[in-house]
């Protein structure tokens, strides 16, 4: 988990840099968890593996919430 910690930070001080709301980048945030959870949990049933999971797939999450939060900028 603190690896995503690290990850996220970055994405988050990447959007900033760029200019985004804080209400924005906490939305994508949201996005981001929500979709790595669901994803998660739509394939995994051991609740021990699914949260490793989750967390693994997390990174990528944030990659594809990108796509979210320039769109709602729009």
């Amino acid at each position: 988990m603190v690896e995503n910690v690290s990850v996220r930070e970055k994405k988050v001080a990447e959007w900033r840099a760029k200019g985004y709301s804080q209400g924005l980048i906490k939305e994508t945030l949201k996005w981001a968890d929500k979709w790595s959870r669901g994803i998660a949990r739509r394939f995994i049933k051991d609740p021990v593996m699914r949260a490793q999971v989750q967390e693994s797939l997390y990174p990528e999450a944030l990659e594809l919430s990108e796509r979210f939060l320039e769109a709602m900028a729009q």
